[in-house]
């Protein structure tokens, strides 16, 4: 029997759509709001109910064909940034139907050639499905390259709310291998497999430094005591207690980065970058481990690329 996601008979799509979404192309015009267009009508076309989840006070675009819902806090406060907890996110899915659901960055394109909203509408609540995009130079396209991460989940929202409670925040660093690796620990099984259907133009990395660090030592804390017969999830908590142990060397140094900002903010940045490129180097190395460790066990699409990070 054909099952559905929710009431609409349609599974629901979950994202959080920015205000303005700015895509430059080759020439320098900004196609951003074109481009925010065509992937909401590409999540309609495939078959899903897009919803938007965002702050109280944040109004997303296109209302008119994407349902807003509101959280009551948004991650401003702990990281500068009005965007949502996962969190919350997954709470108000689960609040929508505790079937299946699809997670979804907002700047990405379904072209799935398939029947994408049956597959996961029928997804058994033991299976996931996680998926790599394919980056491309113009919004028609369909031809370019892998990425190492993964923007696109499908799983029950019931097992979604089951995640550890953390302080990862969506379209901030980190909580897209968070997620995926947590579903890996709690037992969920792949999904059969698919081609490629995620699409994503590309545009210039716009990392924080700050950000990216403190996420990333937030998540390595998720999994430096991991005990596991799973030999991936074992790796994955020893790179993590690496990481863990530049983090505390670096302690002693704080008040001298902050002396040196204060002097001069400049030089101040390089002394940080400085002294901050061992636990740089750490963390790109567990961002490797948690894209191969998703990418084996979830039979992504492979991909020989390393991870993009700041650096």
């Amino acid at each position: 029997m054909m099952l559905t996601a929710d009431r609409t008979g349609k599974v629901p799509l979950f994202t959080s759509l920015p205000p303005a979404l700015v895509r430059p192309d080759k020439s320098g015009r900004d196609i951003g709001p074109e481009y925010q267009l065509a992937c909401i009508r590409s999540w309609i076309d495939a078959g899903f109910r897009p919803i938007s989840v965002n702050g109280p006070d944040e109004q997303p675009p296109h209302q008119d064909l994407v349902e807003v819902m509101r959280t009551t806090r948004t991650a401003k406060e702990l990281h500068g940034k009005p965007v949502v907890f996962i969190d919350d996110l997954f709470a108000i899915a689960n609040q929508v139907t505790p079937g299946p659901v699809m997670i979804i960055n907002a700047d990405i394109l379904l072209r799935p050639g398939f029947d994408l909203a049956s597959l996961v509408a029928n997804l058994p609540a033991d299976r996931a499905l996680i998926a790599r995009r394919i980056d491309i130079e113009i919004p028609e396209s369909a031809e370019g390259e892998a990425f190492i991460g993964f923007d696109v989940f499908a799983a029950s929202a019931a097992r979604l709310t089951e995640i550890p409670n953390s302080d990862f925040a969506f379209g901030l660093p980190w909580w897209d291998s968070y997620v995926p690796a947590q579903l890996h620990m709690s037992g969920l099984e792949s999904a059969a497999g698919t081609p490629h259907f995620a699409y994503h133009l590309k545009h210039a990395d716009r990392y924080d430094w700050d950000s990216w660090i403190k996420l990333g030592i937030g998540y390595a804390e998720r999994f430096s005591n991991t005990k596991s017969g799973d030999k991936w999830i074992c790796e994955h908590s020893d790179i993590s207690k690496h990481v863990l142990r530049q983090a505390h060397a670096m302690r002693p140094w704080q008040s001298t980065i902050a002396l040196a900002k204060a002097v001069n903010a400049k030089a101040g940045d390089r002394v940080e970058n400085f002294l901050n490129r061992r636990l740089r180097k750490s963390l790109r190395r567990l961002a490797h481990h948690s894209s191969r460790m998703i990418g084996e066990t979830f039979a992504c699409e492979r991909t020989n690329q390393r991870p993009k990070s700041p650096g």
